[in-house]
């Protein structure tokens, strides 16, 4: 790639980047102006409280999560060499739903009283599952890839199934809070929040910018990485860490969104190649400006009723999964 195509590259992505964060600031169910915001003689302080408490930061909240999503997605499809592979595909965020339904209906009252509670249920279910996860991969044998794939879709479905009995026994409430919360939403994003998950997430992508090299030498074989000095196990094992570490943070605070980490690296590599030195960090930004946009279109789609984002982006994510699979079986 020449100098002048990178320089178009870089630039087209600031002007989409830039263009999404004004669309998601500009529109809302509370009409701001921005030139009155960033006018600080104004006297509209209403209009400021909004922008800068509420929207400002949701826009900020959603990048970061995109962000960290669309760079787990890329790796685990390079880590298990399957382009229709995604971070849910290890179980974590079944996890996350199984403690959260547990906690909206046998501690209601705990979800009422503490903002911080569902994060915190949802995180220790991602953990816990990452922790299983982790303890039968060091033991395994074989073919490791293939063993936790298999053991993702297990998890992932006993998980579940558990959900949908809990389900069964919630009320009207309880049953919408559950579903609305695995539909994934933005809505709760604020600067403390923003702060914790960027502790996480920024070093995570960072360190699978890193990973990545390595992760797609594993495709030359085991035999054949030993030899040039790395060691594929542990390669392996820093991946998965760092892709459970992010797929849970975001879980957390913002529920399961589906599609980001499946759709985008591949919307990115129709773009620019497969093989583009810095296709970690395109992917990245490239998740991030989807989610943002997925979420202003959440909220003012039927605004000031709001449609949960998992399904936005799954609306958005569904065609590429068909186009991959009719891709992978009828080329």
């Amino acid at each position: 790639m020449t100098k002048k195509e990178r320089i178009t590259q870089l630039g087209l992505g600031a002007l989409v980047l830039l263009s999404s964060l004004y669309i998601a600031l500009a529109n809302g169910v509370f009409e701001v102006e921005l030139t009155d915001v960033f006018a600080f003689s104004s006297t509209d302080a209403l209009a400021r409280s909004v922008f800068y408490n509420i929207r400002l930061p949701r826009v900020i909240f959603s990048f970061i999560v995109g962000f960290g999503l669309a760079s787990a997605g890329l790796s685990t499809q390079s880590l298990f060499k399957n382009d229709l592979a995604d971070p849910n595909i290890l179980g974590i965020s079944s996890g996350s739903i199984l403690l959260v339904a547990c906690l909206i209906l046998f501690l209601p009252q705990v979800v009422i009283t503490n903002y911080y509670a569902l994060p915190v249920a949802a995180f220790i279910g991602a953990f816990l599952v990452s922790l299983l996860i982790f303890t039968l991969f060091n033991k395994s044998k074989g073919n490791q890839v293939i063993f936790i794939v298999i053991l993702g879709i297990a998890v992932n479905a006993l998980a579940m199934s558990l959900v949908a009995l809990l389900v069964s026994l919630s009320n009207d409430t309880q049953m919408r809070n559950i579903t609305f919360w695995s539909m994934g939403d933005l809505g709760g994003g604020n600067y403390l929040i923003i702060s914790l998950i960027s502790v996480v997430l920024i070093p995570a992508v960072y360190f699978l910018q890193r990973n990545h090299k390595k992760i797609l030498l594993l495709s030359l074989g085991d035999h054949a990485v030993k030899s040039l000095g790395l060691h594929p196990k542990r390669i392996k094992m820093q991946t998965l860490i760092l892709v459970s570490l992010v797929t849970a943070i975001s879980v957390s605070f913002c529920g399961i969104i589906g599609f980001v980490g499946l759709a985008v690296p591949h919307i990115v590599k129709l773009v620019i190649g497969p093989t583009h030195k810095y296709l970690m960090l395109y992917s990245a930004f490239a998740g991030g400006i989807l989610l943002v946009l997925a979420d202003t279109l959440s909220r003012t789609l039927i605004a000031p009723e709001q449609i949960p984002v998992g399904i936005v982006t799954s609306i958005v994510g569904c065609p590429v999964f068909i186009y991959l699979i009719l891709k992978k079986f009828f080329k």
